[in-house]
């Protein structure tokens, strides 16, 4: 058993745009799956870790996806 630390690198991250970027690849190819992302223009960034924000949106839209069932649905990311 190895431990692998992974270590937070805060940075100004345009929440928007990685939503953006994640409803594009996992909302989209779903046939049935409506998707929407609603940002206020001039959203300010957030001091966060890239790459553990985008874990977590993925995680939101997939559970999100995944509660819709088979019939599908609307899924609205808000920023």
């Amino acid at each position: 058993f190895r431990r692998v630390l992974f270590r937070s690198r805060p940075e100004a991250v345009d929440l928007a745009e990685l939503a953006h970027a994640v409803l594009t690849l996992v909302a989209k190819p779903h046939e049935k799956v409506v998707s929407e992302l609603r940002a206020e223009p001039g959203t300010p960034q957030a001091l966060c870790d890239r790459e553990m924000a985008r874990r977590a949106i993925t995680n939101l839209v997939g559970n999100a996806i995944e509660a819709l069932g088979e019939e599908g649905g609307h899924v609205e990311v808000v920023v």
